[in-house]
């Protein structure tokens, strides 16, 4: 067991720590170190720790112990036990002289206790053993110098157990005596033993006050490191306590600063400011403070509430309360009692160490024209959200297409106009590229924004032709506007109206169209109209009667005219055109109509129109029409005999007076031929039978029924017959028109 400022000495494997914290070590099994004493002093044999004590031996070859132990000490020589590894495992008496004890770590190995002179003879001897045939090896040593005998003798025995043992026989430089020689030495054995025993007593007192002498050497080490380290930890304290002396006169002085600063801060705000104690009693006030409450030097230490105030003292200290019971600071606004000022309050627990309260803090801030300002923003931001709505509203429901296209060509906005032309939903715009939604029209697209953001001028009026996803099999054409949309003087977006021009365009088109049309319709109606009257003019017979007969065709061409006008001179359909000549006129029990439906072009109603009318006049007059009992089948029919669609229509009289074939071609029958064949390119073939007339029509199908808005070929051109020719001077409606 050592003390706190003690350490084992020598090789750490001489002890096994058992406690180091308590510094309990043990020793282990090793041999014992031998003091270092003068070199006559005989010690006793090291006994290891597995051996028996020789008191517990059982003696030497059957002899006790003690005469054993007489036997080893006075007439056997001096020897040394050594294990397989060269370590001394036993020193024999009279051994001592040949081995020596250093300082320092101890070892028994015997190469470290041998003497120097005798280490050579020791190695060459225990190596011819180990090498050579015997058990038994014997060599002399001569002139070792020193307290060495003059000749010795040095032997090596190998043991059954492993060991060996070396004996040390000095050889006499005389002659030795015989084995009968009566040379003796008597020696007083009990002499000799009480001084052996004295001698074992000093030995033990010089070991024990040895021991005792080094532990007060490591006592007065220990001590003496504990002084030393009392000392320099007393240094450190008295560097820490200037250093800590250094850093109070700092914070000292950054404290005097703090509150230099603090006062000024406070002087500079000119902000009105109260502190409160925990009892809410006057603390400390700005001077600016003044202007809200009747304070004078001599209130410090008075309860804020009798004190006079131009603001609501119960509402105030209610606040002071709630803020000093919550430890939250909060803000109030307040009106001078006159309601000339309107302030705000910002409360705030006081906190004197930083963490227990000692009371309240509060700043009043003059918020009369902030609070003006804040009222004609919030009415300003009511009115712009108003007109904000307003134009959202305008925006959304504008039968404009309109949206706004970012500086990276995504949409940023669209309204519901503009989706609708695309196709897809608003959602489906917003932050996507123009060219992603409209591949087809993206490059033309993005060319005018290009250019308004490389000029930030707008481009007005620029035709778009081309397909959208909501209608891709037609072709659209549309007007947009392009203009940019700054913000701080930069573009932040191009804006973008699009109207359909679509129908407007058609509707120009069909406007000069009908223009063209009219020009030259109304300029061969009247050259018509003009053959009519001339023709009624060279007419033998009744004025009134060839007057008659000329407002009936004028009436019937102005009705077809009527029916071309109300289907913008596009097509009729054929029932349009039958039905007032006839089914108005004599009802359905005496005209039968047949026929699929289909719908003829201009010059096609015309051609049929006046066609049927000659022909329904000329049977009110000779034919079916003329008698109660006549009645008309018309039959119509698309027919194809391999030389090209032909519209065939079939008119048969029946039940009417007997006819016959004319002996000339009235006017009538000439005005038919003349649209039948001059202008529609077809044929009329008229059948007189006993029974009634029956007229086949055939016009070509597609001259009949194609629509053809820019034909230069007017419906309305007169045939030869009624241009002026000879015909003119020899026709007459005398009689039969046919």
């Amino acid at each position: 067991m050592l003390g706190p400022s003690e350490t084992p000495r020598g090789p750490r494997d001489s002890f096994v720590e058992l406690a180091a914290g308590q510094r309990i070590y043990q020793r282990n099994n090793g041999p014992a170190r031998p003091l270092d004493l003068p070199r006559g002093y005989r010690p006793v044999a090291p006994i290891l720790a597995n051996d028996p004590p020789p008191e517990a031996s059982s003696g030497l070859l059957g002899f006790p112990a003690t005469v054993a132990r007489a036997l080893l000490e006075r007439h056997a020589p001096a020897f040394l036990v050594i294990g397989p590894k060269d370590e001394v495992l036993l020193i024999g008496p009279g051994a001592e002289s040949y081995v020596k004890m250093a300082t320092g770590p101890v070892s028994l190995g015997l190469r470290k206790l041998i003497l120097p002179v005798l280490e050579p003879a020791v190695k060459r001897l225990l190596t011819g053993l180990a090498l050579g045939p015997g058990t038994f090896r014997q060599i002399e040593v001569a002139d070792s110098g020193g307290d060495l005998p003059q000749r010795l003798v040095l032997s090596a025995q190998a043991l059954e157990d492993g060991n060996r043992m070396v004996t040390f026989t000095p050889l006499e430089s005389h002659a030795v005596p015989d084995e009968g020689s009566e040379a003796r030495i008597v020696i007083d054995e009990a002499y000799v033993s009480q001084l052996e025993d004295e001698l074992e007593d000093a030995r033990q007192t010089i070991r024990t006050t040895i021991e005792e002498l080094e532990t007060s050497n490591e006592e007065l080490k220990s001590s003496n490191e504990e002084m030393m380290s009392m000392n320099e930890e007393l240094q450190s304290a008295n560097e820490e306590l200037s250093t800590t002396n250094e850093e109070l006169q700092n914070k000292l002085r950054e404290l005097n600063e703090a509150n230099a600063d603090l006062a000024n801060f406070t002087e500079s705000t000119q902000i009105a400011t109260v502190f409160l104690d925990d009892g809410f009693r006057l603390r400390n006030f700005t001077p600016e403070a003044v202007a809200y409450f009747r304070f004078v030097e001599q209130d410090r230490g008075r309860a804020l509430e009798d004190i006079g105030s131009r603001l609501d003292m119960h509402a105030l200290l209610e606040s002071c309360r709630r803020v000093a019971a919550t430890g939250l600071p909060e803000e109030q606004d307040f009106s001078t009692q006159d309601g000339k000022a309107e302030v705000t309050v910002r409360f705030a627990p006081y906190r004197a160490d930083g963490l227990s309260g000692g009371g309240v803090v509060f700043s009043i801030f003059d918020v009369t024209t902030v609070a003006r300002y804040a009222r004609q923003l919030e009415q300003a931001t009511a009115e712009a959200r108003a007109r904000l709505e307003e134009i959202e509203e305008l925006y959304r429901v504008s039968p404009t297409a309109m949206a706004l296209i970012g500086t990276d060509y995504r949409y940023l906005r669209v309204n519901p106009h503009f989706a609708e032309i695309n196709g897809l939903s608003i959602e489906d715009h917003i932050d996507r590229r123009v060219d992603e939604v409209l591949p087809e029209l993206g490059s033309v697209v993005l060319g005018p924004i290009d250019e308004v953001l490389r000029t930030g001028k707008p481009l007005l009026r620029q035709i778009l032709r081309g397909q959208t996803p909501a209608d891709p099999d037609s072709t659209r054409i549309w007007e947009v506007d392009w203009y940019p949309v700054r913000q701080g003087g930069k573009i932040r977006a191009i804006g973008m109206n699009v109207r359909d021009m679509t129908s407007h365009m058609d509707m120009q088109a069909d406007l000069r169209r009908i223009m063209r049309e009219l020009q030259h319709r109304v300029k061969n109606m009247l050259s018509n109209v003009i053959a009519l009257v001339n023709r009624a003019r060279r007419e033998t017979g009744d004025p009134k009667a060839v007057l008659e007969t000329l407002d009936q065709r004028i009436r019937a061409l102005a009705h077809t005219h009527n029916l071309l006008t109300a289907e913008n001179w596009a097509s009729t359909a054929i029932r349009d055109v039958l039905t007032p000549e006839l089914l108005q006129i004599y009802g359905r029990d005496r005209v039968i109509l047949r026929g699929p439906e289909l719908r003829l072009n201009a010059r096609g109603t015309l051609a049929v129109g006046m066609a049927v009318h000659e022909l329904a006049t000329n049977a009110a007059k000779y034919g079916a029409f003329s008698c109660p009992t006549g009645r008309v089948h018309v039959y119509w029919s698309r027919l194809d005999e391999g030389e090209g669609e032909r519209l065939i229509l079939r008119w048969m009289e029946s039940g009417g007076p007997p006819v016959s074939n004319p002996e000339r071609e009235g006017f009538g029958t000439q005005l038919i031929r003349s649209l039948v064949a001059g202008t529609m390119g077809g044929t009329i073939r008229m059948i007189w039978e006993p029974q009634g007339l029956e007229a086949v029509l055939n016009l070509p199908w597609d001259a009949a029924t194609e629509v053809d808005y820019d034909t230069d070929v007017d419906p309305l051109q007169p045939s030869s017959p009624l241009s002026g020719g000879r015909g003119d001077h020899r026709a007459g409606d005398g009689g039969h028109p046919s």
